[in-house]
């Protein structure tokens, strides 16, 4: 439709800038906006498009920072062990040991 194809311009500058560029890369953005426009409510396409951002390495890198910084030790390692399970996340190995080095206890 010509209002899915026009939405491009309706986009702010703000909701693309670095800190949400993983949700802008997975198309889940783009994809809120026109359904929003369109239905004038956000429905599933946007929740597949966000679930894609996990394979946006740099979300998943931030994600694994803030991760570390939270003091969640056992959620930490498990978000870890399923980037690992998906790909080969460096950071996500590295975040691993470094919990682990911290807290032995937790080792399988």
């Amino acid at each position: 439709s010509t209002a899915k194809a026009d939405c491009w311009w309706i986009r702010p500058r703000c909701l693309t800038s670095r800190s949400n560029a993983s949700t802008s890369t997975s198309g889940a953005l783009n994809a809120m906006l026109e359904e929003f426009i369109l239905t004038g409510r956000i429905g599933p396409d946007f929740w597949d498009h966000l679930r894609e951002r996990r394979k946006v390495r740099k979300w998943g890198r931030s994600f694994m920072d803030n991760l570390v910084k939270s003091n969640h030790p056992k959620l930490t390692i498990q978000a870890a062990d399923a980037m690992l399970r998906d790909g080969n996340y460096f950071f996500a190995l590295q975040a691993k040991k470094a919990i682990l080095e911290k807290h032995p206890e937790l080792a399988d």
